[in-house]
């Protein structure tokens, strides 16, 4: 049996026993420092696909907003933008305003004064991370004042 003195001594001499190489000096570095680098990366590439969604949203909207530039009808607009998002994660309206005193909604054009008429594009739809288990609304919206 190993004495209580001897113990001490035993473990000391073990430790320097032991090699002083540098060998796995980076194994252990990278296994600590790997989760934060995939982490950042998937954060990284979440991000750049929302973006690339939002990216999408405001194409549609400009490229509709320049057909209705020659105003070509409120159903025109929709009918635009319905094939313009069938099969995209978002949905897009079309709608047809006047600015004149007291009117809302177009549905007439307007009588009195000048005819101010103005097409509002929005698009909508909710974006889902790979990683989080939240879900981002993302909107655009655009005016375009054709009188």
């Amino acid at each position: 049996m190993i004495s209580a003195r001897q113990r001490p001594v035993r473990l000391a001499r073990a430790a320097r026993a032991m090699p002083r190489g540098d060998d796995g000096v980076a194994a252990v570095e990278f296994a600590i420092l790997a989760p934060v680098l995939v982490s950042s990366l998937l954060l990284m590439t979440d991000i750049g696909l929302a973006i690339s969604q939002k990216m999408s949203m405001d194409s549609v909207l400009r490229t509709v907003a320049q057909m209705t530039m020659n105003d070509p009808g409120l159903g025109a607009a929709q009918s635009a933008l319905d094939t313009l998002t069938s099969g995209a994660p978002f949905t897009a309206t079309a709608q047809l305003y006047c600015d004149c005193p007291g009117s809302g909604a177009c549905t007439e054009p307007c009588t009195a004064g000048s005819d101010h008429v103005s097409y509002v594009l929005e698009a909508s739809g909710p974006y889902t991370s790979m990683i989080t288990p939240f879900t981002l609304d993302l909107e655009s919206r655009i005016e375009v004042r054709v009188k």
